[in-house]
């Protein structure tokens, strides 16, 4: 668990939580303040996601942040967690943190 920042038009919050949970706060903003031209979820300086009409684009960095949080997600090799995030920013997975 880590300190995300979610930024949206009323300013920024700061969430203690899972990657998956930061965005899912990040989509009910969105949706509260809607049109709200987009929230962000960051980690730092590095943006992670952006939700626009509700739906959160799917990043490589998001992947691997939640692929990391839980040992239980790691995969055996690198070349495995490379295919599997390339399968669930495809859509083809469900296998990724939102």
């Amino acid at each position: 668990m880590v300190n995300y920042t979610i930024e949206h038009i009323k300013g920024i919050e700061e969430f203690y939580g899972s990657i998956g949970d930061a965005v899912r706060r990040a989509i009910a903003i969105e949706k509260e303040f809607r049109p709200a031209l987009g929230v962000t979820v960051s980690l730092g300086r590095e943006l992670l996601c952006e939700v626009i009409d509700g739906v959160a684009d799917k990043t490589s960095d998001a992947w691997w942040i939640w692929h990391d949080e839980d040992p239980r997600r790691w995969s055996d090799t690198e070349v495995e967690a490379v295919q599997r995030c390339e399968s669930w920013m495809a859509g083809k997975s469900d296998d990724g943190p939102f």
